[in-house]
């Protein structure tokens, strides 16, 4: 019977002070007069805040957009100073068509054919200097040659040079750098595999029908990935402005939140089984204050009803979109690893 005279005393206390809130509520509903004018206009003003969520988000992300341009105002500029045109108004003018490029990668190749024949040609005349000088020392030591052995060392000294054998270890020299250049560029674009000749010379060659199904596979994780790319944009977009709006409207809403106001009901629950088991003055005056502390929170959240509810959603959404975004990216870098 105690019981259930305190329950019915908090009942009719929480009864009280609901009609004096509908009461208040209702009195505010009857003194709002209706502007026909706002109203037709009330959902482009709705509309607004999404816009000004959007607003918000485009000028958080514009610090890191000013930072990657002035990355690469930076780079452009460094080029532009190593090819001395930093003064150039418009860079864009300076880039070389394709077909430009490609005749320049070949002068480049055949650069380095010409670099490797003069390095080989100053090494064999530094050779040859230093065989002459040898010879010029020996000469005065030694005795004289005999007129048969000389003329048979001319002979031989003019069928050496009349056997081009020195144009031949040129030309083989040049080809062999030109094949080794050849050779890096090959292994190069054989990436992500890696190994020598004879690693290469072991593997497999697959035949036609297999590079048809791996060609047609690359090009359908391609395009999956592109499309997994675009909806990881899409999704991150949509999950900032999630944020920002849930950020926006905690800002706006002054009411307890749902975790708060769980703990201040607890708090309320635990004094009054503190009241309930004393049965002293300071725990009625415990449990009064908790009682009305949760009234109060729970008249502020009920007055914040609608508000309360579309926090709850978008917290939700929220949630949803982050689980979206990670199930994106694995997928992602499952097409990776394949």
């Amino acid at each position: 019977v105690a019981d259930m005279i305190e329950t019915d005393a908090s009942l009719r206390t929480r009864l009280s002070a609901s009609e004096d809130e509908l009461e208040r509520v209702t009195t505010k509903i009857a003194s709002v007069d209706v502007d026909e004018a706002i109203l037709t206009i009330s959902e482009r003003v709705r509309g607004l805040a999404d816009r000004k969520v959007r607003h918000v988000s485009a000028g958080l992300d514009l610090p890191s957009r000013r930072t990657e341009l002035q990355i690469l105002d930076n780079a452009v500029a460094a080029c532009l100073a190593a090819l001395g045109r930093s003064s150039e108004p418009g860079p864009a003018k300076l880039l070389l068509p394709a077909a430009t490029i490609g005749a320049v990668r070949t002068m480049i190749e055949q650069r380095s054919g010409i670099v490797t024949g003069v390095r080989v040609a100053r090494e064999e005349a530094a050779a040859a200097a230093n065989a002459f000088q040898a010879a010029r020392e020996r000469v005065g030591e030694e005795r004289a040659v005999p007129e048969p052995a000389r003329a048979r060392l001319v002979s031989a000294l003019s069928t050496a040079r009349a056997s081009g054998h020195l144009r031949e270890i040129n030309a083989a020299r040049e080809a062999t750098d030109g094949a080794a250049i050849r050779w890096q560029a090959a292994i190069a674009r054989l990436h992500p595999w890696s190994g020598d000749a004879q690693a290469l010379a072991r593997l497999a060659i697959p035949n036609a029908g297999q590079l048809g199904a791996w060609k047609a596979l690359a090009a359908e994780l391609a395009k999956s990935r592109g499309v997994l790319c675009e909806r990881v944009a899409e999704q991150q977009g949509n999950h900032d402005m999630l944020a920002a709006r849930l950020n926006a409207l905690r800002a706006s809403v002054d009411a307890t939140g749902d975790d708060a106001a769980g703990a201040i009901r607890r708090a309320r629950d635990e004094a009054w089984a503190r009241h309930r088991g004393d049965l002293t003055g300071n725990t009625a005056d415990e449990f009064a204050a908790a009682l009305a502390r949760d009234d109060s929170v729970a008249a502020g959240r009920l007055a914040n009803a609608r508000e309360l509810v579309e926090i709850r959603s978008t917290n939700r959404n929220l949630a949803e979109a982050a689980a979206n975004i990670a199930h994106t990216r694995d997928q992602l870098a499952r097409i990776g690893s394949d």
